[in-house]
């Protein structure tokens, strides 16, 4: 009985943290927005850690994926920060908009700037490939840009879809066990 009872607030518990981390990854406010094709881009970083480059765009619109790689420069060194392309692309997709994580990098505090080249990653070429071959209608980039956002690990998104569906069964099965008891 006593473990019943003990169940409904450890999946509450559960469920709150996997509500508010599964909130962050999709509540994540852009360091940089750069539309698709301008020269440059040039933003600053705060925080040391890990980031995303992220395409961002109409999902029911030809997307330019693929058409293009990206090359990282920090300004105050002028060296080349190295882009780590996402096998396993992550992706955010909202009603008409939706945005596909396509690089990550480790960065220090400082101003970066990000600028085009026509070298794209394999998994882009790939993705986009395909994607261009389902979706019918003229080539218009202009909906499309280039974000930075601070890197979620998808680790914990995985985690915390399963820590939502255990904290909710825990919940179930605590109120069950009581009622039945």
């Amino acid at each position: 009985m006593y473990v019943f009872g003990l169940m409904i607030p450890l999946g509450l518990l559960l469920l709150v943290l996997s509500i508010k981390h599964i909130v962050k990854v999709y509540t994540v406010t852009a360091i940089h927005d750069m539309p698709y094709r301008t020269d440059k881009g040039i933003f600053t970083i705060q925080t040391s850690g890990r980031y995303g480059v992220w395409l961002n765009g109409n999902r029911f619109k030809k997307s330019p994926l693929g058409m293009f790689g990206l090359q990282l420069i920090n300004c105050e060194t002028e060296k080349e920060v190295p882009l780590r392309t996402s096998y396993i692309p992550a992706s955010v997709t909202k009603v008409i908009d939706a945005r596909l994580e396509l690089y990550t990098f480790y960065a220090k505090p400082g101003t970066y700037q990000i600028v085009f080249n026509d070298n794209p990653s394999l998994m882009s070429k790939i993705f986009g490939t395909i994607s261009r071959f389902l979706m019918v209608g003229k080539d218009d980039y202009s909906s499309y840009s280039i974000r930075i956002y601070p890197h979620q690990s998808m680790i914990y998104s995985f985690l915390s879809i399963w820590g939502f569906i255990f904290g909710v069964m825990a919940v179930m099965w605590g109120i069950a066990g009581l009622i039945i008891h």
